[in-house]
């Protein structure tokens, strides 16, 4: 009967012969979680008056985040209104007025020319409608503008102002991060790349990865760089590296935060 020992001699020398040891675990190389985040403001600039999320929150697609004082847009909206019911009035009018013309056409010269101009002042109630309407678009349009909507369902990164603090108009008032915008970023050597060509779907483990985590690789440098100060890589004999970006399946984008270390299984090469 052979040993526990001389069996552990036994097995190491087999892992070292052609074939041998095909249990042994995969390699892996060290990631890290980088998120492209959404910052999200307004087309144009004022006071905060409400910020509906906190840090950490998860938003809905079309959710309320953040709301700007609109005391001016909504009076203009209520002006553009106001004149819009006007004109149309003045329309309704010319086109009695216009009707009554016709009814009289034919009983003297005077009744052509009353005829002539009141299809002038209809045509004119109905351009000044049609302005009004446009007025009224426009101020109904930054009126609406004056809300924040999240644009996809996402993760609340950081809120950047506070009700009462004024923002540029476009300035970001919160960071948003869908699943989407979470992927793995990893600085590999020609060896670990070639293992990983765009389209690979790779294992990723790390402390908050669900079983089964996975990734996609979406992106491969075309060209190699000088590793990074810090590498993320266990492969420290290359001086070069390439730049390989990996999208995480849902589940595990959503368990992800930027900045995080996350190990990726390389796939067998083939023999």
């Amino acid at each position: 009967m052979i040993g526990k020992g001389v069996r552990a001699v036994v097995l190491g020398a087999a892992c070292l012969l052609p074939g041998g040891c095909f249990d042994e675990p995969a390699e892996t190389v060290q990631g890290y979680v980088e998120g492209d985040f959404v910052g999200l403001g307004l087309p144009a600039g004022g006071r905060v008056v409400e910020v509906a999320v906190a840090r950490g929150d998860a938003v809905a697609a079309g959710q309320a985040v953040f709301r700007l004082d609109a005391r001016a847009e909504a009076a203009a909206q209520a002006e553009a209104a106001a004149k819009r019911r006007e004109a149309e009035a003045r329309l309704r009018l010319a086109d009695v007025e216009l009707k009554r013309q016709r009814a009289l056409v034919g009983t003297s010269a005077a009744a052509e020319a009353k005829l002539d101009a009141a299809i002038a002042a209809q045509a004119a109630a109905e351009q000044a409608v049609a302005v009004a309407d446009a007025a009224l678009d426009r101020a109904e349009v930054a009126l609406g503008e004056r809300i924040a909507h999240a644009p996809a369902a996402a993760r609340v990164e950081d809120v950047l102002f506070r009700a009462g603090e004024v923002v540029a108009a476009g300035q970001p008032v919160v960071r948003l991060l869908p699943p989407g915008n979470v992927l793995v970023r990893a600085y590999l050597g020609a060896r670990a790349v070639a293992l990983l060509p765009k389209g690979t779907r790779a294992a990723l483990t790390c402390a908050a990865c669900p079983a089964g985590a996975s990734a996609e690789v979406a992106f491969v440098s075309g060209e190699a760089a000088y590793a990074p100060p810090v590498l993320y890589s266990r492969d420290a004999r290359d001086k070069l590296t390439f730049l390989v970006e990996l999208r995480p399946d849902a589940a595990t984008a959503a368990a992800l935060r930027p900045g995080q270390p996350v190990d990726i299984r390389l796939p067998r090469a083939a023999k």
